[in-house]
């Protein structure tokens, strides 16, 4: 199962989105080209902008604002990964260095927010006061999971209810303003907006648990540590406690990962993932069929398989 099969019922419509974001972030300025570059040059997997046009598509009806909204929903992503790569000191994004290894924390933090003030842009110019407050209002949960997840980065006595919390505001808010603004956009009953809107959330806290599960250490107590931290050994939890306050360099990823398997963290959480996505799919059961359709319940398949 590849993201471009799923793509298809939205093939066109998202080359037009690719091609725009392209233009958004295009700048005659010389310095804003040269720091845009990592990131018209890096094409990421497109998932946000997909989900407002496959939950357009779905309810049989497309627009250029769909298009562009789908825009802007991938300029907000942008705009968050590019504060998280200084916030993990990241190298290297979608195989390009990344802005803040390039240019330095100070014009990452300042590029981040020019690339959310062209999604303002992009909203604002379109009007719809509707959509313009719910992508206000997940900017800021967005803002507030991060500063939560910073503030507790690397404490040990996190509760799994707070960890699910974090990855609601930090991640699965978007894919389900992602699914809303496309619903809305396709005309969709208020009912059919909120269901979409609850596919949506639940993707997106499939999609972040299975990230974890993948890079399990890179954003201090993940699901798996979480649990490990619930079952473990006195011994094992100060090894873990070692790890952390040495920043990942002492005794090293690998003890971690062994321990982690050990209590079958990873078993656990990749149960907890297929359960949301379970839950994302159960959302659009009673939807027509469709392409759309089709391609929604592979993407909640895919959340939890992929393997990057």
């Amino acid at each position: 199962m590849s993201l471009e099969n799923i793509y298809k019922p939205v093939k066109n419509d998202l080359e037009k989105v690719e091609k725009l974001l392209q233009q958004t972030l295009f700048s005659k300025d010389q310095i804003i080209k040269k720091i845009t570059f990592p990131l018209s040059s890096g094409k990421g997997k497109m998932m946000r902008p997909a989900l407002v046009l496959l939950s357009s598509t779905i309810f049989e009806k497309t627009s250029k604002s769909s298009i562009d909204f789908a825009v802007a929903c991938e300029l907000v992503h942008d705009a968050a990964l590019v504060h998280d790569d200084i916030i993990d000191k990241e190298k290297v994004r979608r195989g390009k260095k990344t802005i803040n290894y390039l240019w330095g924390n100070q014009i990452a933090v300042l590029f981040g927010d020019y690339i959310y003030a062209k999604a303002s842009e992009i909203v604002a110019r379109l009007g719809n006061k509707k959509i313009s407050v719910i992508l206000a209002n997940t900017i800021y949960k967005m803002c507030v999971g991060e500063i939560k997840e910073s503030a507790t980065r690397f404490k040990s006595d996190i509760s799994e209810e707070f960890y699910m919390e974090i990855i609601k505001e930090k991640t699965a808010v978007l894919f389900s303003a992602c699914c809303e603004i496309g619903a809305i956009l396709a005309g969709a009953s208020q009912l059919e907006v909120k269901k979409m809107s609850n596919y949506g959330m639940n993707l997106g806290m499939a999609f972040q648990i299975r990230d974890d599960i993948l890079d399990f250490t890179s954003d201090g107590m993940t699901l798996p540590l979480i649990y490990v931290w619930q079952v473990a050994t006195y011994k094992d939890k100060k090894i873990i406690e070692q790890f952390f306050e040495s920043n990942g360099n002492n005794p090293g990823e690998k003890i971690i990962k062994e321990i982690a398997q050990k209590y079958k963290a990873f078993n656990y959480s990749l149960k907890i993932a297929q359960r949301y996505a379970l839950e994302s799919v159960n959302e659009i059961e009673n939807f027509k069929d469709s392409s759309a359709k089709h391609s929604l319940t592979e993407l909640a398949h895919y959340a939890i398989i992929r393997d990057k």
